[in-house]
């Protein structure tokens, strides 16, 4: 059988590998400043990070960061804060797991 097309990739393209740790940082501090976001009700800023992340995360080896970015920018989008801060606990306690395997 084929690969599961699905489950995202953890695993960074060689050539990205040496940014992993810069890249785990920026979006530590950008989560954090979305926690801000998410008070103020910004959902266009949330809707941006998660557009962002969608787009990026996987080839750095953060898979599972651009599958949860496709539902902030979805909650981001109907305006659900309740839903953001879920998905934004997630990706925090996700980035910090991540941090003690780099």
């Amino acid at each position: 059988m084929g690969e599961d097309l699905n489950v995202p990739s953890e695993m960074p393209d060689p050539d990205l590998a040496p940014y992993q740790a810069e890249f785990l940082r920026d979006r530590l501090k950008e989560c954090e400043s979305l926690g801000f976001s998410l008070a103020k009700e910004d959902f266009l800023e949330l809707s941006s990070a998660g557009h962002r992340w969608k787009g990026f995360s996987e080839p750095y080896g953060f898979g599972k960061l651009g599958k949860l970015a496709i539902s902030l920018e979805k909650a981001s989008k109907e305006k659900n804060s309740n839903e953001c801060r879920k998905l934004l606990e997630m990706v925090s306690e996700y980035l910090r797991e991540k941090e003690k395997s780099l």
